[in-house]
């Protein structure tokens, strides 16, 4: 029987698929920061839309 972990947030999981060439970027990437995969990729997936909120947000004033 699973137990249901209300501390932890909900995932959804994503499915992507990457030129051989970018994917080698992203693992060396990821290597260098000492991080995994995933890890490295949702971080730049939030920056990047926190950054388009944010140009949103200034482009409405």
């Amino acid at each position: 029987m699973r137990i249901n972990n209300t501390n932890r947030p909900k995932e959804r999981m994503v499915h992507v698929r990457l030129p051989e060439e970018i994917h080698k970027r992203l693992r060396i990437r990821a290597a260098e920061n000492d991080t995994t995969l995933q890890d490295w990729v949702a971080t730049a997936i939030k920056n990047e839309l926190d950054r388009q909120e944010h140009e949103k947000d200034k482009d409405a004033v």
